[in-house]
């Protein structure tokens, strides 16, 4: 009893000491544990400063580092915008570039936090001077027109456009290709204004508002040749002897058009009436007039002969 009385004793006597003491105790060790050093690993985006006037960065280039910090542990937080990484190019000139990643040049962050290192250590990367040139427009089209109808021309305005870019890269680039322009089940002629683009993504576009492209579209047509086609000689010079008399002609039609009636379509004419005759043969050219409702459908492809040979028929050849 004696014994149990001497141990209910220390519990008891001055209890609010001895748990101010415990408590004091506690922050202190609490305290000491918040001032270890804790170290952390980050994502930090590299930056690459002071690149020389009429320079530029050819190669591929690391986005982010890993940057090995270490910071009191009393600090609660630390974010990848608390630290920065940098690469300094203001003396750098053309050509490969190592670069080793020091802690103490190539980073900083808040104070009191430490860097301890750069991951990966060293960087490689090339400088190249910028320089510009002119390549041509490529329009992309895609799809095809309604049956019986064709792609008769295709047509971009402008048809080049200044590239700008290193070296190296700007010499690869054989066009700048525009958006897809699509065609499909198409009966008309498509405009359409579309940007345009180059793979190479070290590439700039210097004028980058948009071209227009130009698809032609009409009805497929077929070429004829309407052969013994009289000429007729329109003058007031009396009789005229034109040889050949007759020429043949070769056009084009859609194909559903009637080619029966072309022979009375096309109408064949030597103008004489600014030609002097006076001193023996000369030629001309033959004038097609094509006739009709349809006249519009007829296109003109060859003539033959291209010339005639008139000549005054009161003169002796």
């Amino acid at each position: 009893m004696t014994y149990l009385s001497n141990l209910k004793k220390v519990l008891t006597e001055n209890i609010t000491l001895k748990i101010a003491a415990l408590a004091l105790s506690f922050l202190m060790w609490v305290s000491l544990s918040n001032d270890q050093p804790v170290e952390r690993v980050l994502s930090v985006r590299l930056d690459y400063q002071h690149v020389p006037d009429g320079m530029e960065i050819s190669s591929q280039t690391i986005a982010t580092v890993d940057v090995h910090i270490r910071m009191p542990g009393r600090r609660r937080t630390i974010s990848e915008s608390d630290v920065a990484a940098y690469v300094d190019l203001k003396d750098a000139t053309a050509g490969e570039k190592i670069i080793h990643l020091d802690p103490q040049k190539n980073a900083r962050g808040p104070a009191g936090v430490e860097i301890l290192k750069l991951s990966p250590p060293r960087i490689t990367l090339f400088l190249e001077p910028t320089v510009q040139a002119m390549v041509p427009v490529e329009p992309a089209i895609d799809g095809t027109p309604a049956e019986g109808f064709a792609v008769v021309r295709v047509a971009v305005q402008p048809t080049k456009v200044y590239i700008s870019g290193p070296e190296s890269h700007v010499r690869r680039v054989g066009n700048a290709r525009t958006e897809t322009v699509v065609i499909d089940h198409h009966r008309a002629t498509e405009t359409a204004w579309v940007n345009i683009n180059v793979a190479d993504p070290k590439i700039r576009i210097i004028d980058t508002k948009p071209v227009q492209v130009i698809v032609e579209i009409a009805e497929k047509r077929k070429e004829v040749l309407i052969e013994n086609l009289p000429v007729h000689v329109a003058s007031d010079l009396g009789p005229i002897n034109v040889r050949p008399k007759t020429i043949k002609v070769c056009v084009s039609v859609p194909l559903a058009f009637d080619t029966n009636a072309l022979s009375d379509m096309i109408h064949v004419v030597a103008n004489i009436s600014e030609l002097d005759l006076a001193e023996g043969k000369r030629t001309v050219e033959p004038e097609i007039k094509i006739q009709g409702t349809m006249s519009d459908s007829v296109k003109i492809v060859s003539i033959m002969p291209p010339v005639l040979e008139v000549r005054s028929a009161g003169r002796k050849r």
